[in-house]
């Protein structure tokens, strides 16, 4: 019997420190919406496409300066950070929550 291997997935294009920047960006403004009158959906989509709009448009600015490479990878490293940083809030949630966690 022969068993079929996967081969892992490779991340070489990611960088990580897109990846922490634009996931803290993404707490930052999710925490600052929290007291809006908006839905987590509507704040989840609003969040999400202004941090990976800023990341896209610092991404088309380096295309104007000799001393900088726009990359794709980068811009897709962001995106990764910006739906990591949306899921960060809702885990923390999830944990205070938890009687397991609770001190009561």
């Amino acid at each position: 019997m022969q068993v079929a291997v996967i081969p892992p997935i490779e991340f070489e294009w990611f960088d990580r420190r897109h990846g922490i920047a634009y996931a803290v960006l993404a707490c930052s403004l999710e925490y600052a919406l929290a007291d809006r009158e908006l839905t987590v959906i509507h704040v989840a989509l609003l969040v999400f496409a202004a941090t990976v709009g800023y990341g896209v448009l610092m991404e088309i600015g380096q295309l104007f300066r000799p001393d900088r490479v726009a990359s794709m990878a980068d811009a897709a490293s962001n995106a990764v950070g910006a739906g990591a940083g949306l899921a960060l809030p809702g885990l923390e949630k999830r944990i205070y929550d938890d009687p397991f966690f609770s001190s009561e």
